[in-house]
């Protein structure tokens, strides 16, 4: 009798991890349902339900991390879906997310209406639902320089959590608070700051926080000469890279975590290392990233190169340069392109210099880390 009540017990388990795994699997395909098109979770009865919203709001977070401006559509959604549903908690929730949004898009007056829209109301509901708006407001200071106020106000979020203040929301916390340090020239608390976020983000978190924390190192450390800097930012690299181990599904996070140790390895010395992770980066973002994103690793790659310029190198570099003529970019770096390949052949012993600039001339994820130049 006894081994049958064992076996029956097993049972229960066994059907219960079943039906855990298949609402799983449902919840997973209604967010890439959603994030295909945000608007079917107002017709779809399945979104209704508080777990979906929570996921959903986490979509949303993800694409104003990723995309800026494009974010609004999924908040407003958010919001939309919240009022819906008539969770008061769920209500003050989507309207951080709104503000995020907002953040995102650099669109500083219209986030602080939202947020002074529903402070009181967050703040007469729960500590939670304060919490969060004190980080969304703290996020908000940060961008807005204000780092006294950010701080006051991230504090202000972990004590409103107390004993709920898990290691996930403390990595969220942290991140946000390296933008702050890093807004007051703060450069090794922001290190600091950006790397325990690595560590502390649990993995079911939106991977844009990853991504976003990855290139900040490079931000936190750009201009930065102090070896125990680039040794500390390795450090954290390596341990999110173990953290990362035997996870599927991450191949846009290894790849910015190659670039940005690739960067930080030939800063201490470690070139053959720095090379071979950058040309695994360009090898797996080549015709599918950004055409820029795809520039900025070919000119980091190339930089190696030309710390030495021998015969070799700089074929090499007239081969990866070569290369980019293919990338959908404008006329004016078509123009860029040609005039190293033309510094590389007729005067070898400038075409780092030249390659530094080029570097500087736009914008990409990861800040250029191999010159301490300060180009005007």
């Amino acid at each position: 009798m006894k081994q049958r009540k064992r076996d029956s017990s097993t049972s229960r388990d066994t059907a219960t991890s079943r039906d855990t795994a298949w609402q799983d699997r449902r919840l997973r395909s209604l967010v890439q349902r959603a994030d295909a098109n945000p608007s079917i979770v107002l017709s779809d009865s399945r979104c209704l339900k508080p777990r979906f919203c929570e996921a959903f709001f986490d979509l949303c977070d993800d694409k104003c991390l990723r995309l800026g401006a494009p974010a609004i559509e999924y908040a407003r959604v958010a919001v939309d879906l919240a009022a819906k549903i008539g969770d008061t908690h769920l209500i003050h929730r989507s309207q951080g997310v709104l503000a995020h949004a907002h953040i995102a898009a650099c669109e500083w007056d219209a986030a602080g209406e939202v947020l002074e829209d529903y402070r009181v109301a967050a703040f007469a509901c729960c500590a939670p639902c304060a919490g969060d708006w004190s980080r969304r407001r703290g996020d908000l200071l940060a961008e807005l320089g204000d780092v006294e106020g950010a701080c006051e106000n991230l504090e202000r979020a972990a004590r409103k959590l107390g004993p709920d203040l898990d290691d996930d929301m403390e990595g969220r916390l942290a991140f946000l608070r390296g933008i702050a340090h890093h807004k007051a020239g703060d450069g090794k608390l922001a290190l600091s700051e950006a790397g325990g976020a690595l560590l502390w983000l649990a993995l079911s978190t939106p991977r844009g926080y990853f991504m976003d924390a990855l290139a900040f190192i490079g931000c936190f450390l750009q201009f930065r000469a102090e070896r125990r800097r680039y040794e500390e930012a390795r450090d954290y690299l390596r341990q999110f890279r173990k953290r990362l181990k035997g996870v599927e599904g991450w191949t846009d996070v290894r790849l910015r975590l190659n670039w940005i140790e690739a960067l930080v390895l030939a800063r201490l010395g470690e070139r053959k290392k720095a090379v071979e992770r950058l040309e695994r980066v360009l090898a797996g973002i080549f015709d599918s990233a950004p055409p820029k994103h795809t520039l900025a690793v070919t000119i980091d790659l190339t930089q190696l190169f030309a710390r030495r310029a021998s015969d070799t190198d700089l074929r090499t570099i007239r081969r990866l340069v070569d290369r980019c003529h293919r990338l959908d970019i404008d006329k004016r770096m078509h123009r860029w392109l040609k005039t190293i390949k033309r510094v590389a052949s007729q005067r070898p012993e400038q075409t780092f210099d030249a390659l530094v600039m080029f570097r500087y001339s736009f914008k990409a994820p990861v800040p250029g880390l191999l010159s301490d130049a300060r180009l005007q």
